[in-house]
């Protein structure tokens, strides 16, 4: 697994995505649609060595890394359904170098990552946004007529049924996101109010009152519950970004990745207002 977009300690960053196939990726499960993508996507090892590349590598289940004794069931289970890839791209750079006694232009390939988690219908990219744009891009090209990809929004209203606990009946489980603390929320506002900015634990309610004005949750910091464990995460319109997982000591950094991909898979499942074909 690659450690290029993943952080030490548990801090992890995806911009999220749900996606929709169709094709032959259509009624695969993981491990069929692991082989499936690792066939129609370009190689990474054919490529010059001399000259810019690009292409895929590392494709597997993330529930290679797992035995029953590190995690529990449902993570193990859940596991096994998380496709893990990569997409690698290489850039012609300048960069100063001393030649000779001389400061000279040489060129240099640079390689730029990302890894894609796609966990059912939700895909999370790690990576430089200006990487992701690319890969996203790259990966409906390649794919094209059996992949369509869209962007995660989270509106206001469904925030602040969150926010009240007023939770339908699909999200009443141990497996949904709870908040249950808040340290900062941004919001747009309606006609009469540009933006809405609130810092500092002012409690729920608080949150809740001022978002009468808002038309959209724009980045919120808060601490959820999420299975057997306490996370403090920042959700904006672009990024979830996971800060701590506890209790940690029991996570090795491989098995926080898995708790944060899941975490972020089922607040974009409940949450999102992005929903083609494969979340209706």
């Amino acid at each position: 697994m690659s450690k290029a977009n993943q952080n030490t300690g548990g801090n992890f960053s995806f911009s999220p995505y749900v996606s929709e196939v169709k094709g032959e990726l259509q009624e695969t499960d993981p491990q069929e649609r692991c082989k499936v993508i690792e066939n129609k996507l370009p190689d990474l090892s054919d490529i010059n060595a001399n000259e810019p590349g690009e292409g895929y590598r590392n494709f597997e289940l993330l529930s290679d890394s797992y035995s029953e004794g590190q995690l529990t069931r449902y993570l193990l289970n859940s596991a096994s359904k998380v496709v893990h890839f990569e997409y690698i791209y290489e850039k012609s750079e300048n960069v100063k170098s001393i030649h000779k006694g001389e400061l000279v232009d040489v060129e240099t390939l640079t390689a730029r990552l990302v890894d894609v988690y796609w966990f059912d219908n939700i895909m999370l990219f790690s990576g430089r946004s200006e990487d992701i744009s690319k890969a996203r891009n790259k990966l409906q090209s390649e794919l094209v007529g059996e992949l369509r990809i869209e962007k995660v929004s989270f509106p206001t209203e469904i925030l602040n049924e969150v926010l009240d606990n007023r939770h339908s009946d699909r999200h009443l489980n141990e497996k949904t996101p709870r908040i249950i603390d808040i340290r900062s929320l941004t919001a747009k506002g309606n006609e009469d109010v540009s933006q809405i900015s609130i810092h500092g634990g002012k409690g729920i309610q608080t949150y809740t009152k001022y978002l009468e004005d808002a038309s959209k949750v724009t980045q919120m910091i808060a601490t959820f519950e999420y299975l057997n464990y306490t996370l403090l995460a920042n959700i904006s319109e672009s990024t979830i970004h996971i800060y701590t997982i506890n209790p940690s000591d029991s996570l090795n950094n491989k098995e926080k990745l898995l708790v944060s991909i899941l975490f972020s898979s089922s607040f974009i499942r409940n949450f999102n207002n992005s929903k083609p074909g494969a979340l209706k």
